[in-house]
């Protein structure tokens, strides 16, 4: 007995171990294939899964037993029972193409689980993702449908060929052009189509070099007498068209009927050799006619016309010299009068916001340097202070040498310099300025850009001083041909043929204006009531405008 059960221990240690052995090649099986699977016993519990199915379904370890009915999935399958106790009764495989509550799509199969002796003891749950492939089978179709409409919607004919040259597929045009049917044409060698009028050497090579190197041609002329619809001229262009590895290649072939267009060629050309021939016979008479009349018009005009021609012009020219030289007169004297008041402003401002801001630097370090200040603390307040007024009184000489030339428009350009401009015109004025430019303006010369910053800094200073507006927008765009540049405000209006009764203002608009028109542009100035005054200036892009 105890040999006997020797034996029994020993055969049921192996079994064990075949048993350890099975169940770990069962357990690398499911994990390596990274599916998720689910075995599912006849009352439909479950009795293994998967770990792609334990991340799927949300499974634990303790759900083994659990009946499939009170797992939480995502599946789009309300019959998922229903299928699975159909397989196990009937003992048939089902699958089925499913998505889950986002769109994604799974291939379910479902198949019954056998024993050794080929009883049905439960189901096999095979889930498997194919989102990709399916998605990817949806634009083939979406792409192939999209084909089809092209071609069906093309109003020139259209031929699809294969590797040997056979007509594949045709669209209604086609059909309408050659008036033929389908079954004329379709899986017949296209170069024999309509009494063989497409065969051509040449065009044979071109078809078959297609193939072999992915070339391609364009307007290749065919004209020949077609059945049906008598002479025509086609210009033909194919291209190939790309196909799966495996497949055969294909051609696209269309054709572009230019019959029409060759007729009004041939009778412009016989219209001209006409006209041509008319017109030789007719210059020949008006050149004899008007050397006739040539000679006899010199002797009698000549004279007379160029003394009086001489003496409008003289009378013209010096009436205009003297117009000018009274403008030049009077805009120097203007000038010369603003140039004066600037430099008042600026030195009363200078004596105002510099010297002031340095006498009292200097006192504050007189009493530093007498040492008036045991205290540490307020001696390093005091210390502060004039730091601020140093400070102040270097972003004073900034304003005022940004006023005079900003040396940020010579160094960085027409956009950063004006951006320092609105800011400081914006703190001083408590004004807001908004600014737009594109960044292409600053390809521009470096005389339209001079020009472009003056009228933008004089028209933002006359709204500052004289329009009481709280509001302004400069914005520098591109338009056809020219740059252009727009101030516009919130402010009081004037009336345009009436100049402001400011002086410095009437000079700031006639030298804007001025110089605009020095490098070939125009300035505009709308002001409305109620709405503000706009300012407006367009730069050509070339220079060949440009007033010396």
């Amino acid at each position: 007995t105890n040999e006997e059960l020797t034996t029994v221990n020993e055969e049921m240690a192996s079994r064990n171990l075949e048993l350890n052995r099975v169940n770990s090649d069962l357990g690398n099986l499911l994990t390596s294939a990274k599916l998720a699977v689910l075995l599912l016993g006849r009352d439909q519990r479950i009795r293994r899964f998967s770990a792609q199915a334990e991340l799927q379904f949300n499974l634990l370890a303790s759900d083994f037993g659990r009946p499939i009915a009170s797992v939480r999935h995502h599946l789009e399958v309300p019959d998922l029972e229903a299928l699975i106790e159909e397989v196990i009764s009937s003992g048939r495989e089902v699958e089925r193409e499913v998505q889950d509550q986002k769109g994604h799509w799974y291939s379910l199969r479902v198949r019954p689980y056998l024993t050794s002796d080929k009883l049905i003891d439960g189901a096999v749950f095979l889930l498997m993702d194919i989102d990709a492939s399916k998605r990817s089978a949806q634009e083939v179709v979406r792409a192939r449908d999209f084909a089809e409409a092209v071609i069906g919607t093309v109003r020139d004919p259209l031929v699809i060929l294969d590797g040997e040259l056979k007509v594949q597929r045709v669209n209604e045009s086609f059909l309408k052009v050659f008036r033929v049917n389908n079954r004329d044409v379709m899986e017949r060698p296209f170069l024999q189509v309509g009494a063989k009028c497409w065969e051509s050497p040449a065009l044979r090579s071109l078809l078959l070099d297609i193939l072999v190197h992915q070339t391609s041609f364009d307007d290749f002329e065919v004209s020949q007498d077609f059945p049906k619809i008598g002479r025509r001229t086609f210009l033909l262009n194919a291209r190939q068209l790309s196909q799966d590895p495996g497949h055969k290649e294909k051609i696209l072939l269309g054709f572009h009927d230019i019959t029409e267009r060759r007729k009004d060629e041939d009778s412009l050309r016989k219209a001209q050799a006409k006209l041509a021939a008319h017109a030789d016979q007719l210059e020949v008479v008006v050149t004899r006619r008007t050397k006739q009349l040539t000679e006899t018009n010199q002797k009698l005009t000549a004279s007379l016309a160029a003394i009086r021609a001489r003496e409008e012009e003289n009378r013209l020219l010096l009436e205009v010299s003297q117009r000018m030289q009274d403008k030049l007169r009077h805009l120097t004297r203007q000038i010369l009068s603003v140039q004066e008041a600037e430099r008042k402003q600026i030195s009363r401002e200078l004596h105002d916001e510099v010297v002031q801001s340095l006498v009292g630097i200097n006192l504050a370090l007189s009493r530093l340097a007498q040492g008036e200040i045991p205290d540490v603390k307020l001696f390093k307040s005091r210390i502060a202070e004039t730091q601020r007024m140093v400070e102040n009184s270097v972003d004073a000489v900034h304003r005022f040498a940004r006023e005079l030339r900003p040396t940020a428009l010579d160094d960085l350009g027409l956009i950063p310099a004006l951006q320092a401009y609105c800011k400081s015109l914006s703190a001083r004025y408590a004004l807001r300025i908004q600014f737009t430019a594109f960044s292409g303006v600053e390809r521009l010369g470096i005389d339209k850009i001079t020009a472009l910053y003056r009228v933008a800094t004089e028209a933002l200073t006359n709204v500052a001083r004289h329009a009481g507006a709280t509001r302004v927008t400069l914005s520098i765009s591109k338009i056809p041909g020219a740059v252009r540049m727009d101030v516009k405000d919130n402010g009081k209006s004037f009336t345009v043929g009436r100049l402001p009764k400011s002086k410095t203002m009437r000079i700031g608009l006639v030298g804007m204006r001025e110089r605009v028109e020095m490098v070939g542009g125009l300035l505009h100035i709308e002001s409305v009531k109620g709405k503000g005054t706009r300012v407006r200036a367009e730069i050509p892009l070339n220079s060949s405008k440009a007033r010396p």
